[in-house]
């Protein structure tokens, strides 16, 4: 907002120059600096237009801050309002989009040239003056922060008695303004209209048809308060912002109309030898009084200070804040910022000078912070991963329908933003791979080999409509010439047991979902969880994907106590030729199975010779122990026989 310092002296004689305002604004209310010329900009908060987003508003901070009684009375005309005015009639038919209007008829308006003191108050605000009315209404504006608008009572319909109606547009509805643009309109935008024509576009732009010109004899002027949100809405709709909508979008106090309206008729009585008419108020319960508690030594507890009562008192008075009962203030109508005690502890701050307040050092508590194992787990596959020769990659979160075509793994409903930037950013990504998998192509051309991790978020929704974030890291092998499968899947093996997972199983996967993007794949499980998958598209382009969220749940149900074992363990080597197609894993859950004194099996070693007829050789170790003796040898022999001959039965494997 720039304001004119000469303009801004008249309500206040007491400043000196426009420098001194500029400081003074800066240091106790707002951020100030000069704008060249006259002019002063000052940047007010978003909640500040309502009361300080005028000339009175900004001379009453500068008189609260310097103390000063020379603050010029403002002159208003006061008239009775009624519900049913004999000049015109007021309709309205969208009340919370439009929660009071006020307006006034006058006749006898003798339109001719501003006198030279408004003219000046307009032309150092950078505004152009043009007749007696107008001139009136944008300088009123400018000093009370409330919009005004003037139409011209002959140009109205009915002739006999005009009625002004607050609606809605029609669809397709057009209105004219004032400089020559024509705006088609829908039901979403404000306006205001007699019986035949729309007037204004509520709150932004008035329209031609009713404007004030110099054959004007009778007007009826409008101070409105309109829905923010609603004023806000309709100027991106049109592609308009004026000095009113960007006051309006500020949520403007409901008790400014009837200020403004007084300020004015008095101005156009002295300058036009207006008579004024009758008055319309369509408010029916004036705002809520703010009453809030001030305790001086809360006060002085949340600020660090020792101000005294009369001290802390005497801050609030300046800013216009009034003593109702012993600790209870009534706040200003048309600060509509002030909600809580805290708030008034930050204006008595503000007025002190917060260069006055006594700097020292917070007193608290200090604790070790807690650690935060999702932050420790990817930390640690980065550098894992880092030592398997990966590259780390990042990709963007949002995705195109082609992406998604290429397939994902976990389960769930792709997430469509609401309004996405582009085609090409339309979606939410489900897994990390499909995008992963271009930039494996991208960098394939280039390279013999490469690898590349990415760990990031991914978005899904239930069927429960329900909308789950959690963080993937996805992996990827290529290479021109050789096996990449194993090498991943052994990679993969090592980062859980590296993060403390060690029980999982590997499940071949037959979801056309996951094979949509695999050309085979195995899932990993631990207990009821999914952890993630890995598979390949080719025997030299190989995917994993791992569901970091899952893992930690599964590593939180992995810790626990377990005392150090009475009774030695006992192991047993065994090696044996299968088929092919029998998977290890398999074998291994079987031998497990056989006899509750199994306690691990691991595998030792895995061989093909091309010249053996669809078998493998494979040696595992086979982990015995009970919890109340010492096994014998004859014992761990015998439940051993008992699982072997279980593996012949079931896979017809051949002891080597």
């Amino acid at each position: 907002m720039k304001i004119s310092f000469p303009v801004l002296k008249s309500f206040l004689p007491e400043l000196k120059t426009k420098n001194q305002v500029v400081d003074l604004l800066s240091m106790y209310a707002f951020e100030a600096e000069d704008a060249g010329g006259s002019l002063i900009e000052i940047k007010l908060p978003p909640n500040r237009y309502s009361d300080a987003g005028s000339y009175i508003g900004i001379a009453k901070e500068l008189a609260a801050i310097l103390n000063s009684k020379k603050l010029k009375d403002i002159k208003l005309l006061s008239t009775k309002t009624t519900k049913k005015p004999k000049q015109f009639n007021v309709r309205i038919e969208n009340k919370n989009f439009c929660p009071r209007y006020c307006a006034q008829y006058f006749d006898g308006i003798v339109i001719k040239e501003s006198p030279k003191w408004l003219k000046d108050a307009l032309i150092s605000s950078g505004m152009r003056p043009i007749n007696n009315v107008v001139d009136a209404m944008n300088y009123v504006m400018m000093e009370t922060g409330q919009p005004l608008h003037a139409f011209d009572y002959d140009l109205l319909s009915p002739k006999n008695k005009p009625e002004i109606i607050i609606r809605n547009a029609q669809k397709g509805e057009e209105l004219v303004s004032l400089d020559n643009i024509r705006y088609v309109l829908d039901p979403s935008i404000g306006l205001i209209t007699d019986k035949e024509k729309p007037l204004v576009i509520a709150g932004i732009k008035g329209g031609i048809g009713c404007e004030v010109t110099e054959v004007t004899k009778r007007i009826i002027v409008e101070a409105a308060n309109f829905d923010p949100v609603a004023i806000y809405k309709t100027t991106k709709k049109i592609n308009l912002s004026t000095d009113a909508s960007q006051r309006f979008v500020h949520a403007l106090s409901i008790e400014l109309p009837m200020y403004a309206l007084s300020r004015v008729a008095y101005i156009l009585k002295e300058i036009t030898h207006a008579k004024p008419g009758d008055r319309f108020d369509s408010l029916v319960k004036s705002a809520n009084e703010k009453i809030l508690a001030f305790d001086v030594s809360v006060c002085n507890e949340l600020l660090g200070t020792k101000l005294s009562e009369k001290q802390a008192t005497s801050c609030l008075s300046r800013l216009g804040f009034v003593n109702v009962r012993k600790n209870l203030w009534r706040a200003p109508l048309l600060r509509v910022d002030i909600e809580t005690p805290e708030d008034l502890a930050e204006e008595v701050a503000r007025i002190i000078g917060y260069e006055n307040i006594p700097s020292c050092a917070p007193r608290a508590l200090i604790i070790a912070p807690e650690e935060n194992v999702g932050v420790i787990i990817k930390e640690k596959m980065r550098g894992m991963l880092r030592n398997f020769g990966c590259n780390e990659v990042y990709t963007h979160s949002f995705v195109s329908r082609e992406h998604l075509e290429l397939g994902f793994v976990f389960s769930g409903e792709v997430i469509p933003l609401l309004n996405p930037p582009s085609a090409e950013f339309a979606f939410l990504r489900p897994s990390l791979l499909p995008t992963l998998s271009l930039r494996v192509e991208d960098n394939f051309r280039f390279y013999d080999e490469v690898r590349m991790f990415e760990i990031g978020d991914v978005f899904l929704k239930s069927n429960k409509e329900e909308y789950s974030e959690s963080l993937h890291v996805g992996i990827s092998i290529a290479k021109k010439s050789g096996e990449t499968f194993f090498e991943l899947k052994g990679m993969v093996d090592y980062i859980l047991k590296g993060v403390g997972v060690s029980e999982y199983t590997l499940i071949e996967t037959n979801s056309k979902s996951q094979k949509f993007f695999f050309e085979s794949a195995l899932r990993i499980e631990s207990g009821k969880q999914i952890l993630g998958f890995v598979g390949f598209n080719s025997s030299n382009i190989s995917f994993a994907e791992l569901n970091l969220s899952a893992i930690l749940r599964v590593q939180k149900e992995d810790y626990g106590y377990r005392g150090i074992e009475k009774f030695p363990s006992v192991t047993r080597d065994i090696s044996m030729f299968t088929d092919l197609d029998v998977r290890i894993g398999d074998v291994i859950e079987e031998i497990i199975l056989s006899d509750n004194l199994v306690r691990d099996v691991d595998l030792l070693d895995e061989y093909i010779d091309e010249t053996w007829a669809n078998l493998q050789s494979i040696t595992l170790r086979v982990v015995f122990q009970a919890d109340d003796r010492t096994l014998t040898g004859e014992e761990v022999d015998r439940i051993l026989q008992h699982s072997i001959q279980i593996l012949q039965k079931k896979f017809g494997i051949k002891m080597r």
